[in-house]
């Protein structure tokens, strides 16, 4: 009778030894488990963080590519749209009306035409008229169309910034941008790229192209990346603005508010 109770009590144990056994083994396969989802949920969060950014960027890209034109002040410093400086705001409307891609000097417009494009990259705060009398050397009345008289930039077709960063708030983006400008680049010329501080003469940095020839000017290409990055990687050699958009989220358009140095 007491060999039967003391195997009784060993199996009562045993099974209560492996319950337990068994307890913790779920216990710490779930805390594993929670601690993968936590991980996996922070590198999702960090992605879409990332994505976000970069969307942002592209999103401000395309309006400033529009705006940001190849002169010695590329875009001016102004508080009010309507202060800006009158050549750069009649140049962007007439480039982007008549796609500054194809730009050919004698492509006429009228002044209903250019005031339009101006109001659809500026916004509704936008209020100016484009003289009638045009833009002496510039935009030139023919009859009662205007033409473009004189090249007065050299579009590069390379942005002539980076985007350093970006702050939302409300209905309004502020993006910081560091600015730079370089030598134009020719097929097999020049020998070298400089890199410079815009509004000044100053070489920040420059890049040997020796090896490049009229046939190939993957080498010119290689060399610009590099100069980009080097921007990106040294803002405080170069010149910064802060540029702050209106965004329009039921026509998710953004229009320039102001532009600070």
């Amino acid at each position: 009778m007491e060999n039967k109770k003391l195997l009784t009590l060993i199996i009562s144990i045993a099974i209560g030894v492996i319950i337990i056994s068994l307890v913790i083994f779920f216990m710490n396969n779930s805390k594993e488990d929670n601690i993968g989802n936590e991980t996996n949920s922070e590198n999702l969060q960090e992605n879409m963080e990332i994505e976000t950014i970069v969307d942002e960027n592209e999103f401000i890209n395309s309006y400033l590519f529009k705006i940001y034109m190849g002169t010695d002040s590329y875009i001016p410093t102004f508080t009010d749209i309507n202060s800006a400086d009158e050549q750069w705001i009649w140049e962007c409307a007439y480039r982007n009306l008549i796609n500054f891609e194809n730009l050919k000097p004698a492509t006429t417009v009228k002044k209903e035409e250019i005031e339009k494009s101006a109001k659809q990259l500026f916004g509704d705060n936008f209020n100016k008229e484009f003289p009638k009398e045009g833009l002496e050397f510039w935009l030139e009345p023919q009859g009662n169309e205007y033409f473009y008289a004189t090249a007065s930039t050299e579009k590069d077709f390379y942005n002539d910034y980076v985007i350093l960063s970006t702050e939302s708030k409300n209905n309004l983006i502020t993006a910081t941008i560091v600015e730079y400008k370089y030598n134009e680049i020719f097929i097999g010329e020049p020998t070298k790229l400089d890199l410079y501080k815009v509004g000044t003469d100053e070489i920040v940095k420059s890049y040997d192209l020796e090896d490049s020839n009229s046939s190939n000017y993957s080498i010119e290409i290689e060399k610009l990346d590099e100069a980009i990055l080097y921007v990106e990687e040294h803002p405080e050699q170069f010149s910064t603005a802060k540029v702050t958009f209106e965004h329009n989220k039921e026509t998710d358009e953004l229009y320039v508010v102001s532009v600070e140095r």
